[in-house]
């Protein structure tokens, strides 16, 4: 089997990290891969540990060599919709279309994006969604016409390694001051909801938040930190390749959005032992139960401290709950099996409809 995957770019982001995961596993069984992607990234490239090639959006790229043409994000869908043939394109959905359009662009530009993609994936026949309420999602969104296949992220377990210098340095003064260190990842917008965070600091003056992470939200965080003197319990650094590494510090992971798709880095984090407090979004429901992660109601500043007392005051029980949850639901290699259960089956059906 030949597969063609087609990324926006091989940027260090949440849907081009997932196909790396995906990736690490495909390339061990009998299937051959090559990623296309469109921008070049002139820094925090991933190696995704096949063939790459760069083509070009308005131009059509002969794929006929190729059994299933895997797209992910805006623009490899809008380009698949155009050049690929749709008994072939398979598309994965990371988030909730509308709703994050509106949250990342202002009005007008979301207007068009919006209407862009969902004019796009009409034309998809096969669409995978990490949960059961995405499905649904998307079933409301374009009918049930299309075929929809649920398959929950997976990751591998990764070892640490150094983080840099200056970083551990006012991560350490954190630790001699014995505070419980909340940590996260993630892009700096809205969506993501750290500024939620802010709330557990006032509460608390024996803990330190810890972000990694960049986007058009520093300012505004840098001030409300500033504000409410919470500066030196606050640290930002910006954006760091392998964050991961960055969990060794961290006491608690926080997973705080708004809107999302499936937090990959909360699957690290979990991967790493860490006890997670978590946003009680429907995509969840699935997966995890407040027996399982310290679930709160999204912009409920009571709710969110309740349950930062509840994990700080039963970190051990989170902790081993967290790693069990990983093993058992979010394994790469059950990610990728399932993965190639549906490519065999849209060859098979593709064979079939043209004998």
């Amino acid at each position: 089997m030949k597969i063609a995957f087609i990324l926006p770019s091989l940027a260090n982001r949440g849907p081009i990290i997932f196909t790396q995961y995906l990736l690490s596993e495909l390339i061990k069984s009998d299937i051959e891969i090559e990623v296309f992607y469109f921008d070049d990234s002139q820094k925090n490239t991933l190696d995704l540990g096949v063939k790459t090639t760069k083509i070009n959006f308005s131009k059509r790229f002969d794929f006929s060599d190729f059994d299933i043409v895997h797209t992910t994000m805006a623009r490899p869908d809008i380009y698949a919709s155009r050049f690929v043939p749709k008994e072939k394109w398979v598309c994965s959905m990371h988030n909730y279309l509308r709703e994050d359009m509106r949250m990342l662009y202002n009005p007008f530009k979301a207007i068009a994006i919006i209407f862009l993609w969902k004019t796009a994936l009409k034309k998809c026949r096969n669409i995978i969604t990490s949960s059961t309420q995405m499905t649904e999602y998307y079933q409301h969104l374009f009918g049930k016409k299309i075929n929809y296949s649920m398959i929950p992220y997976g990751i591998y377990e990764k070892g640490y390694s150094e983080i840099e210098k200056n970083d551990l340095s006012v991560i350490s003064e954190f630790k001699k001051r014995g505070l419980t260190i909340i940590g996260s990842v993630g892009l700096l917008i809205p969506r993501k909801g750290f500024s939620q965070l802010f709330e557990i600091l006032k509460k608390y003056d024996d803990t330190a938040l810890v972000i990694i992470g960049e986007g058009k939200e520093r300012f505004e965080l840098e001030k409300i930190a500033r504000e409410n003197n919470l500066s030196d319990r606050f640290f930002l650094p910006g954006f760091r390749n392998n964050s991961h590494n960055y969990y060794q510090y961290f006491d608690i992971y926080a997973h705080v959005s708004y809107s999302e798709g499936f937090g990959l880095a909360m699957l690290e984090a979990m991967s790493k032992k860490l006890p997670v407090i978590c946003s009680d979004l429907p995509i969840y429901k699935d997966f995890f139960t407040k027996d399982d992660v310290a679930l709160f109601e999204t912009g409920n500043s009571s709710s969110l401290i309740s349950v930062y007392k509840e994990i700080k005051e039963d970190r051990k029980k989170y902790s081993e709950v967290s790693y069990q949850l990983f093993r058992e639901q979010f394994d790469a290699r059950v990610m990728a099996s399932r993965h190639i259960e549906l490519y065999q089956k849209l060859v098979k059906d593709f064979s079939e409809e043209n004998n």
